[in-house]
């Protein structure tokens, strides 16, 4: 049998990559923020809420959640990400706002 035969991904690799590959899960992972605060007042965001809500397509609006400007896609779109809808939600609603504090900690 040739020595060919038996070369993996780690021994065909350099050093240096064999290395890089081979540590990273050992370093620590940092905790994601779960961004559970809007990027604006309630009182602004309420506001860009229905601002974005009288909007018609083609119209350029802000996110009420992070005020990131976008064009409105369909009649119904408020928000720029699924994510920031969520979290205008969350922190709207007093009750769902207690409930995402509980499941943030």
């Amino acid at each position: 049998m040739e020595h060919d035969e038996y070369i993996s991904e780690g021994y065909a690799m350099e050093d240096q990559d064999w290395y890089s590959k081979s540590f990273r899960s050992l370093r620590p992972k940092r905790k994601k923020s779960r961004g559970g605060s809007l990027g604006v007042t309630l009182e602004q965001a309420t506001q860009k809420y229905i601002d974005a809500e009288k909007a018609k397509v083609g119209e350029e609006i802000h996110c009420p959640c992070c005020n990131h400007k976008f064009i409105k896609k369909t009649y119904q779109q408020k928000f720029h990400k699924i994510k920031c809808k969520d979290r205008y939600w969350n922190s709207v609603d007093p009750v769902r706002r207690e409930r995402a504090k509980q499941y943030s900690k």
